[in-house]
């Protein structure tokens, strides 16, 4: 799970930040429903960054770069915490993902292996009620047979409905074989292991989706081969390449 300020331990995986322009809902649960207030929740949770929007807004205000670079795009000299919280919701929109050999083979610029080609036709066949689209997801609430964990009831949190325990966002599979570890607490390192679970580690939970076989979906050896070989195909190496969105050092 993710690691917060002075090392705090959270209680989940932080998903990866791509094409978030496309979504209305995020975090796993979907408690965030603008773009605008994710940076709320990261910048004042205890675990994650333990700030508060005034301390935040008072040390940019100290930094004569950032008044200048706020006064550019906005048009006014004083920082406030709307103008941040714009600022970097531009910057995450930013993030588009579309440049994986997947995209390519939408477009007709690119062929599929044998072994690429045989993992997408089992891929559409058993997953794709779920991970749908080019964006590889439904960005639905699912239960997906990982187990009830205890700590964290998933959508039921924000619905309150019975209904939705253990339920967690769809997240998009786009670069998944880069963006490990897997599930909303982590519990996968490898996608190996993703796909053990979906083959023979399915449990019977309260809220199993009902596109989910109850013993699993059963692949073979090569079919899991086959699944990776394409999710692989999902990684977009012009996107983490792109210097825009690297570590700034001055």
């Amino acid at each position: 799970v993710s690691i917060g300020v002075s090392g705090a331990i959270g209680t989940r995986n932080s998903p990866a930040l791509q094409n978030l322009a496309f979504k209305s809902e995020f975090a796993w649960d979907g408690g965030v429903s603008h773009l605008d207030f994710t940076s709320v929740s990261a910048i004042t949770h205890p675990l994650e960054m333990k700030e508060s929007m005034a301390s935040v807004v008072e040390k940019l205000s100290q930094d004569t770069s950032y008044i200048q670079m706020f006064y550019d795009v906005f048009g006014e000299k004083k920082i406030t915490s709307a103008y941040m919280l714009q600022a970097l919701s531009q910057f995450m929109l930013m993030m588009v993902s579309d440049q994986s050999q997947y995209d390519a083979w939408i477009r007709g610029e690119y062929q599929m292996d044998i072994n690429q080609e045989a993992g997408r036709l089992i891929f559409q066949e058993n997953c794709s009620s779920c991970h749908s689209g080019v964006l590889q997801s439904s960005f639905e609430y699912r239960d997906n047979g990982i187990g009830q964990d205890v700590n964290d009831a998933g959508r039921f949190m924000v619905s309150e409905r019975q209904s939705d325990i253990g339920k967690f966002m769809v997240p998009s599979l786009r670069n998944v074989a880069i963006t490990a570890p897997y599930m909303h607490h982590a519990k996968f390192i490898t996608l190996e292991e993703v796909i053990e679970h979906y083959s023979d580690g399915i449990q019977q939970t309260e809220n199993l989706g009902r596109e989910i076989p109850q013993n699993g979906f059963q692949f073979s050896e090569k079919e899991k081969a086959d699944i990776i070989a394409f999710l692989k195909t999902l990684t977009d190496h012009k996107f983490t390449a792109n210097p825009l969105f690297h570590s700034y050092e001055g």
